[in-house]
């Protein structure tokens, strides 16, 4: 299955092999912002303009609670790892955690006053990383027992943080030509790599790769770029495309990597040498959207509309032929 959310204010269920709707849930009062899968599959979230944010039954089909607290648009929702609490972010300058099984809020962190990109669980959920336009990667407490701590050292904006596998270390990108692997426990930057090309390189999203030894990042016309964490050296650089890449994201064997960049296009990279594989294309706007499933046998993407008002598109890909299915 694939959902999809949109700001015509639905939210759609599709079966991915016959491409199919299976159905529709409608709710929300203006235009629906996010939408994640629970770990365990059972359950969507869903976040608007409304303020709101819904969680939905999948197996019953149905609206559970509607969670208010918000009192602005919420941009972002996470699952914990065991999907018991969820994460909003909004722009009323809050973190809210709410508890899944009771639908209460149990913490809101408050002040937070910059523009969040990016935000990532810890492997074991018991801490959120967040990074945006302040320059600054913070780490919260979601007992709220600790104060957050703050990661200074970039002078861009943040504009991914991944925590690895394992839970040893925090990457973070920026806008400086910078991807920082930091010490959470410390709060001690461990190591900095740059690209050797370019001091004016803008790095966007940083995805580790299955086994924890690369990080991958996209750039503001500049690429692809992989890391290997151990050497300290970059492993490739995939230059083909002079687009900007917002969107980086490994298989789930860790063999290959997928870009998708304002240009609309797809490119399939093999993850050991950086060797273009694919190029896949069909979209009109830029890609805002990438998912592996979990097999790696298919690609889901988004896209936006090339112009004010114009209708976005979501396909689903076979991998291996490069086919598409449009829902």
């Amino acid at each position: 299955m694939l959902v999809s959310a949109s700001w015509d204010l639905t939210i759609k269920l599709w079966e991915v092999a016959s491409g199919h709707l299976r159905q529709t849930f409608t709710g929300h009062t203006d235009r629906i912002q996010s939408l994640v899968w629970s770990p365990d599959g059972h359950m969507l979230a869903s976040s608007s303009r409304d303020t709101t944010i819904c969680l939905w039954d999948i197996e019953r089909g149905n609206a559970l609670v509607a969670l208010q607290g918000h009192t602005a648009k919420v941009y972002s929702l996470a699952f914990t790892p065991d999907s018991r609490s969820l994460l909003s972010g909004s722009e009323d300058g809050s973190l809210r955690l709410w508890d899944v099984g009771s639908w209460q809020c149990v913490c809101a962190m408050q002040g937070y006053t910059a523009s969040l990109y990016d935000i990532d669980w810890s492997p074991d959920g018991s801490q959120l990383a967040s990074g945006g336009t302040d320059t600054l990667v913070n780490i919260w407490d979601v007992t709220g027992k600790m104060q957050p701590r703050t990661l200074r050292g970039h002078n861009g904006a943040v504009t991914g943080v991944g925590w690895s596998p394992d839970g040893r270390f925090l990457a973070s990108s920026a806008w400086d030509d910078v991807i920082s692997l930091w010490n959470p426990i410390s709060g001690a930057c461990v190591e900095r790599q740059q690209d050797p090309d370019d001091p004016n390189t803008f790095f966007y999203g940083a995805a580790w790769s299955p086994d924890g030894q690369c990080i991958a990042s996209g750039t503001y016309l500049h690429g692809v770029v992989v890391w290997e964490i151990a050497a300290q050296r970059r492993r490739w650089i995939g230059r083909q495309l002079q687009a900007w890449i917002r969107h980086v994201l490994w298989s789930p064997d860790g063999a290959r990597l997928v870009s998708g960049g304002d240009d609309g296009h797809l490119l399939v990279w093999d993850a050991s040498d950086g060797k273009l594989l694919q190029r896949i294309q069909g979209h009109h706007g830029g890609i805002t959207s990438v998912a592996w499933s979990s097999d790696g046998t298919w690609l889901a993407s988004g896209s936006s509309g090339q112009g004010q008002g114009d209708s976005g598109e979501q396909f689903v890909w076979e991998v291996q032929s490069g086919a598409r299915t449009s829902l």
